[in-house]
């Protein structure tokens, strides 16, 4: 019986992905058969492998097939270890006729990244594309530059508010509600940026929703159609989201100034507040996604550790991994003090985590319990009732999630001091 023809997939889609790596990567995506988009980073050597099988062959090679496409006799166990561990699983390679056997037995594709613990779709991609198609507009050069111009000027127009004394002295309770309720619209408003940037650039996919992020709650935009756009399109989709929101605290600011209404006032803070959080590089947030788009790394966190290692290694005269993705070196460069940078912005995040873990759990959470009982009794305005419930249920909820964090953080920092790797 002779051996049995494998072909590469007719469904797959290919490009060449855009970052900064010295070899060529390229894009793969093809639906798991499970109604989810499956994408994978391939090198140059997969590719190759790949583009071999464009006629149907065997997955056996013979010596002189290996000398015709380029390679050695000597790499033959490699590319049969390619072959059965990434091409087959992936069904990047699919036998002749046999398309759906190999679906039936894919393996399951992970339903979110390995980062979120949790992800609730809330806005489907029809709902959030009516919206995204209008607001694309504000994505245009000749008007994002006076948009830009309105944010700092909103901004300085906040910093010199905040700088007032009385300002925030009159927010009441009832205040406090109605700016929560903003803030959460300005959430929304920041997410249909990436959106509507996103839209722009191709984008007919992009869902809304909110889940667990290390160890705190999240609003997300289903991003991964831009893996296929050129990096300059996806830095301009990651910093969408702020500049949006930025308009929207513009608005607040304005309103603010006419009406003088303090909801307003603190609205607009705490979406400040929101952007710098989200402009933080060392989490996967927007400022780490434009920062990878911007070095042209596809996994900046992974790609930093994988440096630290390999830099750790030879200073210890230790092997340094093969198959690394190697980089130019100013992005060598950059990626080692990033991989620094980080490292140090989660030391300092345990211990302000353990800071915070001890005066929730010993002092404010006790006073805030004691405030609850005394004033469940007492004549005060139903706005400061419930945020001082809201206050007291938001202590709660950080001891709980900051002793988890600091949990999960002392076990993987313990096995990779055990395996000798830094903790980047």
């Amino acid at each position: 019986m002779s051996e049995r023809l494998y072909q590469i997939n007719p469904s797959l889609r290919v490009q060449e992905f855009d970052d900064a790596a010295l070899t060529t990567r390229w894009l793969y995506e093809l639906d798991d058969g499970r109604g989810r988009e499956q994408r994978l980073l391939v090198s140059a050597p997969m590719h190759h492998l790949l583009t071999a099988y464009a006629r149907p062959r065997t997955l056996a090679w013979t010596e002189s097939e290996l000398q015709a496409e380029g390679w050695r006799e000597s790499d033959g166990p490699a590319l049969q270890a390619l072959i059965h561990e990434r091409c087959l699983p992936c069904r990047l390679l699919i036998p002749c006729g046999g398309e759906a056997s190999v679906r039936r037995n894919a393996p399951e594709q992970p339903l979110r990244p390995a980062y979120m613990s949790l992800m609730l779709p809330v806005l489907g991609a029809a709902s959030v594309n009516r919206v995204a198609r209008h607001l694309q507009h504000l994505f245009a050069p000749v008007l994002m530059i006076p948009g830009a111009v309105a944010v700092l000027v909103a901004l300085v127009a906040l910093m010199q508010a905040l700088s007032s004394e009385g300002r925030f002295a009159a927010a009441s309770s009832a205040d406090v509600l109605r700016a929560l309720a903003l803030g959460i619209v300005g959430v929304v408003v920041h997410e249909l940026g990436h959106a509507a940037a996103a839209w722009r650039s191709g984008a007919r996919g992009v869902s809304i929703g909110i889940g667990w992020y290390v160890c705190f709650p999240v609003a997300y935009a289903d991003l991964s159609e831009t893996w296929r756009m050129s990096r300059r399109e996806r830095a301009l989709i990651d910093i969408a989201g702020v500049y949006l929101q930025g308009l929207w605290i513009a608005g607040l600011m304005f309103w603010h100034s006419v009406s003088g209404h303090a909801a307003l006032l603190v609205a607009a803070l705490a979406g400040a507040i929101s952007i710098l959080w989200n402009m933080n590089p060392f989490l996967r947030m927007d400022g780490y996604w434009l920062a990878s788009d911007l070095l042209g790394i596809a996994n900046l966190r992974e790609a930093a550790r994988s440096s630290l290692a390999a830099s750790w290694n030879r200073l210890r005269r230790r092997p340094v991994m093969a198959g690394r993705i190697r980089f130019g070196p100013r992005t060598t460069t950059a990626l080692l003090g990033y991989g620094v940078l980080s490292t140090a912005f989660f030391a300092w995040m345990v211990v302000a985590a353990v800071d915070h873990f001890g005066e929730a759990a010993l002092e404010a959470l006790p006073r805030l319990a004691q405030d609850l009982r005394t004033s469940a009794w007492s004549r005060i305005g139903i706005a400061d009732f419930w945020v001082l419930i809201g206050s007291f249920l938001w202590q709660v909820f950080m001891v709980v999630v900051l002793g988890r964090f600091l949990q999960v953080t002392a076990k993987r920092w313990w096995r990779r001091w055990s395996r000798g790797e830094p903790s980047a």
